[in-house]
């Protein structure tokens, strides 16, 4: 009786681990169907291996006339040109407000100079440090201001040539996106 016990119980067992092994196979199997990544033969049947590789180099700076490029990889590459242009309007606003922010600096400062200009030579004229108003010379305050105007306006030109370079790229860039939505819209009619 314990025999027949212990080998039911066995039977049952192995009946039981069969089960288990079956379902863990077919997870398995329908895990690797799903998510096992496409070789170069099941995404694009005329490619392979090696041919894919090629055909992607010559495409990477998207002047490739491949019609094999798919309409997938145009819209990546458009996204990615997008985003380029993005940031570079983002510059293009930093500098224009520190375009702006200089010529209003320029502009009090030259202001502060035609103040002092008028001034009469035994004037005083004082300079705010902190919280504090300190006797300052009033030649040393016409050089300081003209040195801030100076500074100023080299900054302004490094700006406006900032901004001059940041133009031409976003001009190349914007040329560049039409050229990628022209070759998108042309592979989505295929």
């Amino acid at each position: 009786c314990i025999l027949q016990y212990l080998f039911n119980s066995y039977i049952i067992y192995i009946i039981v681990l069969n089960w288990i092994l079956w379902i863990l196979s077919v997870f398995i199997l329908v895990l690797f169907f799903f998510f096992k990544q496409k070789t170069a033969y099941e995404m694009l049947r005329s490619l392979v291996g090696s041919e894919m590789c090629i055909r992607d180099s010559i495409n990477a700076e998207y002047g490739g006339s491949n019609p094999a490029m798919s309409a997938a990889s145009f819209k990546t590459i458009l996204d990615r040109e997008l985003k380029v242009y993005q940031d570079a309007q983002k510059e293009m606003g930093t500098l224009q407000t520190q375009r702006q922010q200089l010529t209003e600096q320029i502009s009090e400062n030259a202001m502060v100079q035609a103040e002092l200009k008028l001034l009469e030579d035994d004037a005083e004229v004082f300079k705010l440090v902190g919280p504090v108003l300190v006797p300052q010379d009033q030649a040393e305050a016409n050089a300081n201001v003209e040195k801030r105007i100076s500074y100023m306006k080299t900054e302004m030109e490094k700006c406006d040539k900032r901004m001059e370079e940041k133009n031409k790229e976003m001009e190349e860039l914007q040329e560049k996106i039409a050229g990628l939505q022209q070759k998108l819209q042309e592979a989505m009619r295929k």
